[in-house]
């Protein structure tokens, strides 16, 4: 009677197993003693080895068949299995398996059942990065494996992110190549990388306009800005509405700051905030206010109401009705007072008139020629 002595079976395999899939040999290494009844070496010489893995160790059907003719010496034989015909991807190693073991065409004798050896076990804690996406079956990883927000916004693709941006019963709509909408209701960002961060029916309609929040603000022109408010509008290049309600940036660079029903409507000019008030001429300005209007080329009305610069580079620092209507003039405040003169300048007062170019009324109640 013939006996077989099995070792290091497996021992390469779980080498070759701990290399990536598409590098690893379908193969391993089966080493063993065949003895006699007396537990002797079989007679040196050229044998046949026929090596079978099983899965099961009593009957079942040969998963893997080799024959391999060798020699062997003092009963030693060593060989590979898998390298005349590789192991089937179908043996997954992954459950015990066994092999059974004949030499010189006689009957297999008591299948020997395959161990890992201590490496192998190393495969319990899969290294980060090990696994590739070929690797990963179809419809093998379910909604009940994904831990709940473990998925960020920024590993969506972009369709899906923009999906996401503006769901959830919601009716905003971004789409502008790179739009954004962060949140809010009834948004629209149509511009190419145009942005509305949040609120209610607001517009950025233009490449990279932004409409920050608040409520129907619109932002149409390239680069324009409505931070909040409501009902304001920034359609000059550039242009700036900072808050406030119906405001109106419409010249280029424009820049409105807040308050109520103001306009800036040419290029740079800026109304700071208050009511009603327009800069609607190249770098006018009004600082606040109401019903104020700076009309002419780098014209300014700090505050006050109704009062009007419409002389070029012409100052109203403030009080009612107030008005200088040429260039370089001059009303510092007071009621009803104009300075109708080029460099003409009235401090103060009321219904005082300074007329002439470079004249001067400080204050009082008297027109002064």
């Amino acid at each position: 009677m013939k006996s077989f002595l099995l070792f290091c079976a497996g021992a390469l395999l779980a080498g070759s197993l701990n290399t990536a899939y598409a590098q690893m040999p379908r193969n391993f290494t089966v080493q063993g003693v065949i003895t006699d009844s007396s537990s002797k070496p079989v007679a040196d010489g050229i044998h046949t080895i026929e090596i079978t893995l099983y899965d099961k160790q009593t009957g079942g059907s040969p998963l893997h068949t080799e024959e391999f003719i060798l020699p062997i010496t003092k009963g030693l034989f060593n060989l590979t299995l898998g390298t005349a015909k590789p192991l089937s991807k179908n043996i997954t190693f992954d459950k015990q398996y066994y092999v059974g073991i004949s030499y010189d065409h006689k009957p297999a004798v008591t299948r020997i059942p395959l161990s890992s050896v201590p490496y192998a076990l190393m495969t319990e804690s899969v290294p980060d990065g090990s696994i590739t996406t070929n690797k990963i079956a179809d419809g093998s990883v379910t909604t009940s494996k994904i831990q709940d927000g473990s998925i960020t916004l920024d590993k969506l693709s972009i369709e899906l992110q923009t999906e996401k941006k503006t769901s959830k019963g919601l009716a905003n709509a971004a789409t502008g190549a790179f739009a954004f909408i962060g949140g809010g209701d009834a948004n629209v960002a149509s511009g190419s990388y145009s942005a509305v961060t949040g609120g209610f029916t607001n517009k950025a309609q233009a490449n990279y306009a932004i409409a920050a929040g608040g409520s129907t603000n619109t932002a149409n022109a390239l680069y324009s800005t409505v931070s909040g408010g409501s009902s304001n509008s920034a359609s000059g290049a550039n242009a700036t509405v900072s808050g406030g309600g119906s405001n109106s940036a419409s010249g280029s660079n424009a820049v409105v700051g807040g308050g109520n029903t103001n306009a800036a409507t040419a290029t740079y000019a800026t109304v700071s905030g208050g009511n009603a008030n327009t800069a609607n001429t190249t770098q006018a300005t009004v600082s606040g206010g109401y019903n104020n209007k700076a009309q002419a080329s780098a014209a300014t009305v700090s505050g006050g109401n109704s009062n009007t610069a419409s002389g070029s580079y012409s100052n109203v620092s403030g009080g009612i009705s107030n008005l200088a209507s040429q260039p370089y003039a001059s009303v510092s405040g007071g009621n009803d007072n104009s300075a109708t003169g080029s460099m003409a300048t009235v401090g103060g007062g009321a219904s005082n008139t300074a007329s002439g170019n470079s004249s001067t009324v400080s204050g009082g109640n008297k027109p002064c020629k």
